[in-house]
């Protein structure tokens, strides 16, 4: 059965310009992976963790390619069609969830990928730190969630393969959502938070209910997204959920 492996961070932070919390870039994680113990069908060669992404979920922000696509505050599965316009909520169920420090980068002013640690101690011996928010080398805390979420009810045939897992008449579809900043403060700490109490017994014994809120400051305006708790699982949904996380 397949895992879910965190590939290796980078070794050494490079200083890099403050940023305002806008959360308008959209920078693609590569900490996670799903790999396989054998040889996909049709497929020739040896598979590493590298070799396979799971789809992603995007929260659409004023600027950048998905803006022009779609509507600002929707949320869009694997870059391809959105599964809510960000007003109406969609239901997942969190599997994984991967804590990390991320370097902050001025948003259009570097084409580098931001460089990610563990701990915060290895961000000061890398020549970083975590708690000067305008300092150029900050690292912000960030989080890799994978989400398995539930098709929508508008979802079209062709996006339906998405969606290849069945539970109670429900289809289901796994998907990575990457969050920092002020989004990782609104659904990364209430994920944790539950961690610890509601969901004490695995994060896919629960299920939430995310959407999008809009938030400005006297410079710009962004979307952040929002997770309500919005039930427990019956132990034969979460042995499901179990059982996804595993692969």
């Amino acid at each position: 059965m397949a895992t879910i492996s965190f590939a290796p961070k980078a070794e050494a932070p490079a200083p890099a310009p403050a940023a305002p919390s806008t959360e308008v870039a959209v920078i693609e994680p590569t900490t996670l992976a799903v790999s396989a113990p054998s040889t996909p069908s049709g497929i020739e060669g040896e598979i590493t963790a590298g070799d396979i992404r799971p789809p992603r979920i995007n929260l659409v922000q004023k600027t950048g390619k998905l803006g022009d696509e779609f509507t600002p505050g929707a949320f869009v599965y694997d870059k391809a069609f959105p599964i809510t316009d960000g007003k109406k909520h969609f239901n997942a169920t969190v599997l994984r969830f991967k804590k990390y420090y991320q370097q902050k980068l001025a948003f259009g002013e570097s084409q580098d990928m931001p460089l990610k640690f563990d701990t915060a101690a290895e961000v000061r011996a890398n020549g970083g730190q975590v708690s000067q928010y305008d300092a150029p080398d900050f690292y912000q805390e960030a989080a890799d969630i994978l989400f398995a979420i539930e098709a929508p009810a508008n979802v079209d045939e062709e996006h339906m393969a998405f969606f290849p897992y069945v539970n109670e008449g429900k289809n289901y579809g796994l998907a990575v959502y990457t969050v920092t900043s002020s989004g990782f403060t609104s659904i990364g700490k209430r994920i944790i938070t539950d961690a610890t109490m509601l969901l004490r017994d695995g994060l896919w014994t629960g299920q939430y209910r995310i959407h999008s809120e809009k938030k400005t400051s006297a410079q710009n305006s962004w979307f952040v997204p929002v997770a309500t708790f919005d039930k427990k699982h019956s132990a034969e949904a979460a042995q499901f959920f179990r059982n996804i996380a595993q692969l």
